[in-house]
């Protein structure tokens, strides 16, 4: 039995309907959703409603951070700073791999 490549490709109809059922869980989604800073400082502030974030200016989605105590470097989904310069990092899980702890240290 061969295989052709026209059995791999979707129609316009297929692709429209993939994208509009992606969601925020998508990392493309959740990359174009939280560069926008306003969209961004209000997913912050509804994580954190006890601190007092300012609009965020700096969004950078797969920041890459090198650190020479871990000697290699670590990729964040968001990296993001507000007016008072506190930084914050995004990441999303959208399933459970139950290696937390070494994904933070």
């Amino acid at each position: 039995m061969t295989t052709s490549l026209a059995q791999f490709q979707a129609t316009p109809r297929q692709l429209w309907q993939a994208w509009q059922a992606k969601t925020i869980t998508s990392e493309l989604i959740f990359e174009m959703v939280m560069q926008n800073p306003t969209l961004c400082t209000e997913l912050v502030q509804r994580a954190l409603p006890e601190l007092a974030v300012g609009p965020l200016h700096l969004v950078n989605p797969q920041q890459n951070v090198h650190s020479a105590l871990l000697a290699r470097a670590v990729r964040y989904d968001i990296y993001a700073q507000d007016e008072a310069e506190r930084t914050f990092v995004l990441e999303m899980q959208v399933k459970d791999e139950r290696d937390l702890a070494e994904r933070i240290r």
